[in-house]
């Protein structure tokens, strides 16, 4: 393994990369950052889950920026958060990426968490998700009762898959259920026009970082 260097892992979502492996030494490859112990059974998978970047001893980087260097420098963890970054920069919308961090109490167990975006004209929180799992449906439940005040709504990669394999519903109807905004790939325009949240923006202020 001598003369490469280790990626940042990006994503833990499946189909936010779609990489492939060229089977040489003399080119870019791409390999996830949590496989390094077990290197000689994954360096040929077609399809990662996580992502982390390999450059060989034979090649030089290219100048020009692309998508994944781009994400790795602006800490973007996914191919979708890099798509809504790009919205909101080209539309020169005010935000702000992964800058607070909640604290909240469920079951008498402190949690942190922290969100991928906030609009910084109304207040409005955007998570962006391709998979949406069932930890993580948990702990938008248990915020929303924390803060009932904030406004979080998602975007998802496809917003009609399925929870999980054996049940029928899909991540748009769990929305529906349980109050939640929704949008595919995008966020909506009209999202940017609803008015200023002033009570949101208030609570937030107490859980921005520092740094």
């Amino acid at each position: 393994m001598g003369g490469v260097t280790r990626g940042l892992c990006l994503t833990h979502s499946v189909g936010d990369w779609d990489l492939h492996s060229p089977g040489t030494t003399s080119g870019w490859v791409l390999y996830p950052s949590s496989c390094w112990d077990s290197f000689p059974t994954t360096r040929d998978h077609p399809r990662l889950h996580l992502v982390g970047v390999v450059i060989s001893r034979n090649r030089k980087a290219s100048p020009s920026v692309t998508p994944l260097e781009r994400g790795i420098r602006e800490g973007y963890r996914s191919g979708l958060e890099e798509r809504v970054s790009a919205q909101l920069e080209e539309l020169g919308i005010p935000f702000e990426y992964e800058k607070y961090t909640l604290k909240y109490l469920p079951q008498q167990k402190f949690k942190r968490y922290t969100f991928d975006y906030l609009l910084l004209d109304n207040g409005i929180i955007i998570e962006t998700k391709g998979r949406f799992v069932s930890s993580d449906r948990t702990k938008h439940k248990d915020v929303k009762v924390a803060f009932p005040e904030l406004d979080i709504r998602f975007v998802f990669s496809n917003p009609n898959t399925r929870i999980g394999k054996k049940s029928s519903t899909t991540y748009a109807m769990w929305c529906d259920r349980f109050g939640f905004k929704y949008a595919k790939g995008d966020i909506p325009s009209e999202w940017f026009q609803e008015p200023r949240n002033d009570k949101a923006l208030e609570i937030l202020e107490q859980f921005k970082k520092s740094n």
